[in-house]
């Protein structure tokens, strides 16, 4: 994410239940263009299920 897209990641943080992963990802963009850019790039990564802005 970070060199990939140039985008600052302030915290990560990830948990499992049963098997099952989820995580959190907060990041510094520098605009919404970037952010929805991103959204996109993520959500086409094999494994990645969800993303969303929170």
């Amino acid at each position: 994410i970070s060199e990939n897209m140039h985008v600052n990641m302030k915290s990560i943080s990830f948990e499992s239940d049963s098997g099952i992963f989820s995580g959190k990802i907060n990041v510094i963009v520098k605009n919404n263009n970037m952010l929805n850019k991103l959204i996109d790039n993520l959500k086409k990564i094999n494994g990645i299920d969800k993303v969303k802005r929170v």
